[in-house]
């Protein structure tokens, strides 16, 4: 098989061409040429084919495009067999034959044969290698498929194209052949007529072939259409093809073809030293890695970000040394001391006087200013395959003028700056560099004090890691304390680290770069004081992310006015924005962030930043949970504090988007506000959450929560919250299997709440221990006090509960009459008030109580209708719940394969979400009821 993309999309099974289908399909096979046998994922491809807005059935339709591709290129493959060419990588696909198989391969081996034969001082061999090369390209890449046309590697490789044409140009002047070089260089100047480095090679190649009347043209019309269309002169390269022009004095023109005077090759090696215990960073060296294409005369830049600490100049060194000899002519290096403390950052004047002098350009030839400076400077790299790295830069503008502006060299810039600028302008690749892995730091450390020292306590080493944040830095500190005193035993070094600073003193090293508090000051330092005052703020939140709308309560401004100070800490990677709108950092920095809020900010104005978080989130969680069960609130919070921001949220599903996405942030928000001694929001923040975390089985957390809301109550003589908190834990203790505690608490939330005279809270006590106890009598007892109090409150929906539950006990005493009549009044009020997740409920008990009366179809009915209402809801246990009811159904009228059905379906909802018995017991049911008579 052969596959053409150098033109249109092409496939040959031997001598026969493939018909591909549709441009969506062809378009899928383009995508997995161009990586050359690199996997794309799932979404990778979906972005390409889609962009920012795909179709609901994007991915299905992805599918369905590789299943067919697999079928036109591999006719023989048998059904259900791995495919070949197409296999599945993860979650997407890559193209799996060899590279010599795909013509882009073969181009870029070639356009490498023919660099290292340029470095050779053998032009007429890279010649024709080149001439070669050329002659794979068939037209634009991928050119029957409009769509990909602005995708980045097949602009990419237009660019490259128009390199390899250049050098091939250049190539036929150098090796005597000027003649041969006109055409293809006249078509190149047709296509790019303000490309000075063609423009310049053309005039050369004229000048030598002795058309001296064409070179003088060329360089005249280029002139004009820079003066005209740029508003600039012509850069030195084709100044000074000019030049040799008019100095001209009749020599041969063999010797013409070398009369352009050059600057020295010089071979500048500027590198740092590389790190011996370099470890880890895999993921991140491939990413540099794939800066190298195929072809390295593509002009690349890459942009590593990421926090103080992190390790980004390290890495990009280590990489660096590991690709030296892809870049014969050098590698420039260069500090730009983007957030050094108390000095000025490297100007890029200064920057590009180092780099002309590494190139040998004599201190008298050097321009005065920085526009002179960068062209000289990008005409002396032209042509060249150079690696130029510039480290700490500060932002774009420090940037620009030191990026050659002719492909060949490759550019890698670590900042703490996220360099958007350079992103979106010069199209730089952003290479974000996080902590490292729990993996990479123990073999960090392990590197540094050997393997016997970390195995013999490997407890220690763990909280180590924890306290450093596995932050780089943080570790080379205490890796470096640890192996400068062998002595010190690493639980000892890990007792320092959990100091009151959160172990920023024991991260003190003896200089500012080794020191983790001063590193970080460097980039504060470079903040507005609007966002300085921002970050110190962010440290009293509890994590693990914060959305915009609680960034904006803390600080007590408009979500406008804050959202430009979180892209400012984004930008200078103080924090992380893991997904749109949420942010993130690691707790050394968080520690850091305490430490300045109390270093500057009085207690008062961060006691009210931390009520108003609570605020946000109590309020924006009790306007959820009033969308997603809407009956009378369980708790009616205070008003909110000015300068709080509550979450707008329009109808259900956004509501349970907001909850399930903030759950782990609103579990560590209990927490805090125990803490912190903000009690009432503790409690009812509990209180609020109840119904979600019961109904999508979060039993677990929400007994902690519980138990930290009751625990924060009790310290606070706070006897409301006792009550509430005693009730929520009944409910919780009962869903994880102790009924002892469950009826302990509920019995404490009744003499609580008859204590407070609160009458509400009885009613629903009551209601709770009703659907709590294991005893139908008490059960219906309970269930018909709560009817009481819930009529006297006037409280309908309350009232529809009882009836439910009084309903439901009725039914197993065998009053079945009294439990069809409560049952139906209950499910009119649900219906009456909206309240879809009761009326679920409701028709679930309606289901099982019109099985025992023997009226099956109508129980069929009622079960359906249950598990629609569920479904739509999202109340997955409880789903599976109905599921069971349901099947045990079907297997009392032998309908096997419809209980099959349903029991299979509640399986894979007990598999994923528990509890763990729920699903071994119903895995026994279906397998003894595989093993029946009437299953054979």
């Amino acid at each position: 098989m052969r596959v053409q993309v150098l033109g249109p999309i092409r496939v040959w099974l031997g001598p026969d061409p493939v018909k591909l289908g549709p441009p969506g399909q062809r378009a899928v096979l383009g995508l997995l040429a161009l990586a050359v046998g690199q996997p794309l994922s799932r979404g990778e491809l979906v972005d390409a084919l889609w962009g920012s807005r795909p179709p609901p059935t994007a991915v299905n339709m992805l599918h369905s495009r590789v299943k067919h591709l697999r079928r036109l290129l591999e006719p023989q493959r048998r059904r259900f067999a791995g495919s070949e060419i197409l296999p599945a990588v993860g979650d997407g696909y890559a193209l799996g034959l060899p590279a010599d198989r795909v013509d882009l391969s073969s181009f870029r081996d070639l356009a490498d044969a023919a660099a290292v034969a340029h470095g050779e001082r053998n032009p007429r061999q890279a010649a024709d290698l080149l001439g070669r090369a050329l002659r794979l390209w068939q037209g634009p890449p991928l050119a029957d498929l409009p769509l990909l046309a602005g995708h980045p590697k097949v602009v990419a490789l237009i660019e490259q194209h128009r390199t390899v044409v250049a050098r091939y140009g250049e190539s036929l002047i150098e090796a005597g052949d000027p003649a041969a070089a006109v055409p293809v260089l006249e078509q190149a100047v047709a296509a790019h007529p303000l490309d000075e480095t063609t423009c310049a090679l053309l005039v050369r190649a004229c000048h030598a072939a002795g058309r001296r009347g064409q070179a003088f043209a060329v360089y005249h019309e280029t002139r004009r259409r820079l003066a005209e269309q740029l508003g600039v002169d012509p850069a030195p390269q084709l100044a000074a093809a000019h030049e040799a022009l008019l100095q001209d004095d009749g020599r041969s023109n063999a010797a013409l073809k070398t009369a352009v005077p050059t600057a020295p090759r010089p071979s500048p090696a500027q590198l740092p030293a590389d790190l011996a215990a370099f470890t880890g960073r895999t993921d991140s060296l491939r990413q540099l890695d794939d800066l190298l294409p195929g072809d390295t005369a593509v002009a690349s830049v890459g942009a590593v970000s990421g926090a103080a600490g992190v390790g980004k100049t390290t890495l990009v060194v280590h990489w660096a040394h590991r690709v030296q000899d892809r870049f014969p002519d050098g590698q420039l290096y260069v500090n730009l001391h983007g957030f050094a403390p108390g000095a000025a950052a490297t100007s890029p004047e200064e920057a590009l006087r180092g780099f002309l002098d590494a190139l040998r350009v004599p201190a008298t030839q050097i321009p005065r200013d920085l526009p002179a400076q960068a062209a000289l400077y990008r005409s002396l790299l032209a042509g060249k395959r150079m690696l130029v790295v510039l480290d700490n830069a500060r932002d774009a503008e420090q940037v620009r003028p030191l990026l050659p502006g002719a492909p060949g060299c490759l550019v890698v810039v670590t900042s703490r700056n996220r360099l958007a600028s350079l992103v979106a302008v010069e199209g730089a690749r952003p290479l974000p560099l996080d902590l490292l892995t729990v993996g990479e730091a123990r073999q960090f450390l392990t590197r540094r004090l050997g393997r016997r020292r970390i195995d013999g306590e490997p407890e220690a080493v763990d909280a180590i890691i924890s306290a450093c944040a596995r932050l780089p830095l943080a570790l080379a500190v205490v890796a470096a304390r640890a192996a400068t005193h062998p002595h010190f035993s690493l639980t000892a070094l890990a007792g320092q680290l959990r100091g009151p600073a959160g172990g920023l003193d024991a991260l003190a090293g003896e200089d500012a770069v080794t020191d983790v508090r001063t590193v970080f000051s460097w980039s504060y330092d470079a903040l507005s004081q609007d966002a300085r005052r921002l970050l110190r703020l962010l440290g009293a939140h509890p994590g693990p992310e914060i959305a915009t709308a609680a960034a904006a309560s803390l600080a007590g401004a408009p979500v406008e006015s804050v959202r430009p100070l979180l892209t400012e800490l984004t930008r200078l990677s103080l924090v992380n924005e893991p997904v749109p709108g949420r942010y993130s950092f690691h707790d050394l920095l968080r520690a850091y962030a305490v430490e300045l809020a109390h270093a500057h900010d009085a207690q008062p104005e961060r006691h009210d930043a931390q009520r108003r978080m609570f605020d946000h989130y109590l309020h924006t969680s009790h306007d959820a949970t009033a969308l997603l069960y809407p009956h009378p609130a369980r708790v009616t919070p205070a008003p909110a504090h000015p300068g709080v921001t509550i979450e707008p949220l329009n109808d259900r599903p956004q509501a349970l988007a907001w909850v399930t996405t903030e759950l782990p942030v609103l579990l560590n928000t209990v927490t805090a506000a125990a803490d912190a001694g903000f009690t009432t929001y503790c409690w009812q923040l509990v209180v609020t959450l109840a119904e979600y975390l019961e109904g999508w089985a979060r039993w677990h957390d929400w007994a902690d929560a519980v138990s930290t809301a009751l625990r924060a109550a009790r310290e606070h003589a706070d006897l409301v919250g006792q009550a509430n908190a005693h009730w929520c834990l009944a409910n919780a203790r009962f869903f994880l299997g102790s009924q002892h505690d469950a009826d302990t608490h509920v019995e404490r939330a009744l003499e609580l709440f008859t204590q407070l005279d609160d009458q509400a809270g009885l009613a629903r006590t009551h209601h709770s221990a009703s659907a709590l106890t294991c005893d139908p009598q008490t059960a219906l007892r309970h269930a018909r006090q709560a009817l009481t109090l819930y009529r006297a409150a006037g409280n309908r929906s309350g009232q529809a509960h009882a009836l439910n539950n009084a309903c439901q006990a009725q039914l197993f005493i065998g009053a079945h009459d009294e439990a069809l009549r409560h049952g139906e009044q209950a499910l009119t009020i649900f219906q009456e008030t909206g309240n879809t997740n009761s009326e679920a409920y409701t028709w679930d008990t309606l289901g099982t109580l019109h099985q025992v009366r023997g009226d099956h179809q109508q129980a069929i009915t009622c079960f359906h209708n249950a598990l629609a209402l569920l479904r739509d809801i999202g109340e997955r246990v409880v789903e599976a719940g109905v599921l069971c009811r349901l099947g045990a159904l079907h297997v009392g009228l032998d309908n096997l394969a419809a209980a099959r059905d349903a029991w299979h379906r509640a399986l894979s909802i007990y598999d994923k979400l528990g509890p763990p018995d729920a699903a071994s017991g119903l895995r026994a049911r279906l397998d003894g009821l595989d093993q029946s008579p009437a299953s054979r």
